[in-house]
């Protein structure tokens, strides 16, 4: 593994609100890792008991427990991430089904991100072939299949990655959304909330429905796609291939991947004196 040597396990944080499906496949992940990997929760205000029972089942360590009133994007701003530990880390949503994802992808998402250190994180692609056709799903494609029109190299797409899943080089206490890499050569997770219709729910996905809103879950806050969003979903693609040649050139990555990551990307819940 090239000249890597971690003594410890990496921190892999998994981003919760009430989902416990999640964490068995994070665990069962984390367990055929080839990479020595430590996992750990970061909760959003979770309240179901069958979401405790599976935390205390798993022996998973709760790193962070908070009580709802900050957003995913906030586990950084607040100086959360930063304050957790040093060093890099793996972090995710806790909606994704790992099964088809090979074993050595947490080696994969590390080789990535050492070779390419100028963008923020290296995830993996997302299941889309597998979607329901119908309304809601065409939403999805819609609105996801933006992230798989270039490929920067033979394993992986130029995209941006929101928190689903990514390995991160550096700590910091700022959230961007500037480009990034998903890796497609070793495997897709499945997003399954995307599969979740309101005519059969099950008990997970009718609890956490009842209770997350647009601030803990961007799925609950709605899926339209605009003609806004597609408009700027053209632009990005445009510029995201015309920076392609300089983000694989290290002074010149270094320097596009910061002019991306300047803008500000506001946070999932607003303030409480707003």
């Amino acid at each position: 593994m090239k000249d890597f040597d971690f003594k410890d396990p990496i921190d892999f944080y998994v981003i919760t609100f009430n989902r416990w499906k999640g964490l068995v496949y994070a665990h069962d992940f984390v367990q055929r890792s080839k990479l020595p990997i430590s996992l750990k929760v970061l909760d959003m205000g979770s309240t179901n008991q069958e979401f405790w029972r599976q935390i205390e089942d798993l022996g998973i360590e709760v790193s962070y427990r908070g009580s709802g009133d900050i957003g995913p994007r906030e586990l950084w701003t607040s100086g959360i991430i930063r304050d957790l530990g040093d060093g890099p880390y793996f972090i995710s949503d806790a909606d994704l089904d790992y099964s088809g994802v090979e074993n050595n992808a947490f080696e994969s998402m590390l080789e990535k991100g050492t070779e390419y250190p100028w963008f923020e994180k290296v995830g993996l692609t997302i299941d889309l072939q597998s979607v329901p056709i119908d309304k809601l799903g065409e939403q999805v494609i819609r609105r996801e299949s933006v992230n798989w029109k270039i490929r920067f190299d033979h394993e992986s797409f130029l995209a941006h990655i929101d928190t689903t899943i990514a390995f991160y080089l550096k700590r910091s206490s700022k959230f961007r959304l500037g480009p990034s890499l998903r890796i497609h050569s070793c495997g897709s997770v499945i997003h399954y909330p995307w599969f979740e219709r309101e005519s059969y729910l099950d008990e997970e996905a009718g609890f956490y429905w009842a209770k997350a809103d647009r601030y803990i879950s961007s799925t609950t806050g709605g899926l339209g796609y605009s003609k806004r969003a597609a408009v700027a979903d053209v632009a990005k693609i445009s510029l995201f291939m015309i920076c392609k040649p300089l983000l694989k050139v290290p002074f010149l990555g270094f320097l596009v991947a910061k002019l991306f990551w300047s803008r500000k990307v506001p946070n999932t819940l607003p303030r409480k004196d707003s």
